[in-house]
């Protein structure tokens, strides 16, 4: 009994911990999105192996907007 109440205190501190991850992520994520926003910075991404770019007008491209034409 001890060590299935241990197993499932461990499994839900590994629950918490991810949350916890998943959280300090967005919160990173939202103020670099923001930061460039305010600097008029694309913000660069993948998906699926392509590249994209949200502009701060929040436009979504697969154009380079750093590469010279």
């Amino acid at each position: 009994y001890a060590k299935d109440m241990m197993k499932k205190e461990e499994t839900l501190k590994n629950v918490i911990d991810k949350v916890a991850e998943e959280k300090v992520f967005t919160v990173v994520k939202n103020a670099v999105k923001l930061e460039n926003q305010q600097l008029g910075l694309p913000l660069v991404f993948s998906r699926k192996g392509e590249i994209f770019y949200e502009m701060p007008d929040g436009t979504i491209t697969k154009e380079n907007p750093f590469r010279k034409n």
